[in-house]
């Protein structure tokens, strides 16, 4: 997949295990004061972790990259695995663990709501 700074690439790799290639566009920044929080955004540093980043004035080495990328795919499963492990949780089962814990939160406020009878 080749895309810019598009969230689908991130679904993409992890349902798939292959790399992305990003083309470094700007990015959309929706708070211009996200530096103040001293944390690196997700969607930046994540790039680096599932796949390649090409500069805009790299473009004309995107086929040379992608073959690279494609070649080394088992080191980017890897790598994309170990994220995935790490980052991504309830894996196969976050539709159950969100019912359940949906669930609870509605039996809670009954009861407190009975209690303030």
């Amino acid at each position: 997949m080749i895309t810019d700074w598009s969230g689908i690439a991130y679904e993409y790799a992890y349902t798939t295990c292959k790399p992305v290639l990003f083309i470094d566009t700007p990015m959309k920044i929706m708070n211009p004061e996200y530096k103040k929080i001293g944390i690196e955004p997700l969607n930046i540093w994540m790039r680096y972790e599932i796949g390649r980043v090409l500069k805009l004035d790299e473009i004309d080495k995107t086929a040379d990259t992608a073959a690279k990328m494609l070649a080394a795919s088992d080191t980017y499963k890897d790598s994309i695995d170990r994220f995935v492990k790490e980052y991504v949780y309830n894996l196969g089962s976050s539709a159950s663990v969100g019912a359940k814990y949906i669930i609870q939160e509605i039996q809670k406020a009954i009861k407190r709501h009975k209690e303030q009878e």
